[in-house]
């Protein structure tokens, strides 16, 4: 599931988000974290008002990469109790659902998922969060279901990454020639891309001998 963790999609939103809401602000004070200490930091301008929304948010950021992930947790509860609707609160739905997989809390993460496809504005955040659910499904044996989430979507992008998980699904539901066609053309755009193909290859190369075994 190491797809899960990349956080491309979450990245180019936090880049726009700089560049929107207080780009200089966000930046000085990860810098000043830290020099003086993530959480106390956090505690000291910790506010309910939505106006600290990119302020609370930079600490989340902080402590992700610190991997203070019960800061992170809490800090990212905090943004999305006291500013649901913003974009922060969204992006902070998919960090916690981040941090619940990693630390084995399926249940949480799909949960959080599901509510932020639910309650999202954001067609692009909506969708990463549906491509995430569906891995997890697909990691816990529920291929079906995993491809009924992501049939759900609304104008997803055939990106590389979605192509190949799309691939693993039809690989699961014992549809080889499916799966074969979709990571030819994902391992097509990562060749376009200039993108590491090391694992598709090996997936390639496994549903090609099984292909030939049958017949």
């Amino acid at each position: 599931m190491n797809d899960y963790t990349s956080e491309d999609e979450a990245l180019d939103r936090i880049r726009q988000l700089w560049g929107q809401y207080g780009k200089f602000i966000v930046i000085l004070s990860i810098l000043v974290a830290g020099s003086f200490g993530g959480r106390n930091l956090w505690m000291s301008y910790k506010n309910d008002s939505a106006e600290n929304s990119s302020l609370n948010y930079s600490q989340l950021l902080l402590a992700v990469d610190q991997k203070r992930f019960e800061d992170a947790f809490e800090i990212g509860s905090e943004i999305i109790k006291t500013d649901a609707q913003s974009s922060y609160a969204e992006l902070s739905s998919l960090f916690l659902a981040k941090i619940s997989f990693e630390k084995g809390d399926y249940d949480v993460a799909k949960n959080t998922l599901i509510a932020l496809i639910e309650s999202s504005s954001d067609l692009n955040t909506g969708n990463v969060a549906r491509e995430r659910l569906a891995r997890i499904l697909l990691s816990e044996g529920k291929a079906d279901d995993s491809q009924k989430v992501l049939e759900k979507s609304k104008s997803m992008d055939l990106t590389n990454h979605l192509l190949e998980l799309q691939g693993d699904i039809m690989k699961a539901r014992g549809d080889l020639e499916s799966a074969l066609s979709l990571y030819q053309t994902a391992l097509a755009k990562n060749v376009i891309n200039g993108q590491d193909s090391n694992n598709l290859s090996l997936k390639l190369n496994d549903i090609e001998n099984n292909l030939v075994g049958t017949k």
